[in-house]
């Protein structure tokens, strides 16, 4: 018995992608907060929303919200698997690497480095996405958005590309839903927070 609960706990992590580990303490009191953001992203056919911003300061939990929102809407079996990315690491500082993540947290084996093509890196992917309803997170826009002059960061993906990415994610299914957390207001299509 200790052997199947150790596959069965091995079967949800693999659900959960990198989703960051929960606390050592426990979530409370955003409740409210949460109730509302898994309301949007699920309300009756025609009512919903596909995606949810989670907008504010530093330091006031936007993350941590974000990753419970994603772990009770996964763990709740609302979605089937979860996608981490947060856009400000090292390891996804373009659109190609974001797609990277991607796929390595929705198959088994991928790697974008075998497509010549963007759109052939994505059919995977895609397809992965038609067949689980899948949730996603993307973390730290605010680090990709430009500055005040219109100057993209230095080192980071461009945020044109990756919100172009985003459309196709949600195009690609139905059931995808995402999740974003950002300091600053995004651009359109997704310059709504809610």
């Amino acid at each position: 018995s200790e052997a199947a609960a150790d596959l069965v706990e091995k079967g949800r992590q693999a659900r959960l992608g990198d989703l960051p580990e929960p606390p050592d303490h426990q979530f409370v009191g955003r409740s409210r907060m949460l109730l509302q953001l898994e309301r949007l992203l699920l309300q009756e056919k025609g009512q919903q929303e596909n995606y949810a911003v989670i907008q504010g300061s530093g330091g006031m939990g936007k993350t941590a919200i974000a990753i419970e929102l994603v772990r009770w809407l996964v763990r709740s079996d609302r979605f089937e698997q979860a996608v981490f990315i947060s856009v400000e690491s090292k390891n996804v500082q373009d659109v190609k690497g974001i797609i990277d993540s991607i796929g390595h947290q929705l198959l088994a084996k991928y790697s974008v480095t075998e497509y010549s093509e963007r759109t052939d890196a994505l059919q995977p992917i895609e397809r992965a996405l038609k067949d689980k309803a899948t949730i996603v997170l993307f973390d730290n826009m605010e680090s990709v958005l430009p500055d005040l002059e219109g100057n993209n960061p230095a080192g980071v993906a461009d945020v044109t590309e990756l919100l172009a990415l985003c459309q196709t994610l949600l195009t690609a299914s139905k059931t995808t839903r995402l999740v974003f957390t950002s300091r600053e207001t995004l651009p359109a299509p997704f310059a709504r927070a809610k």
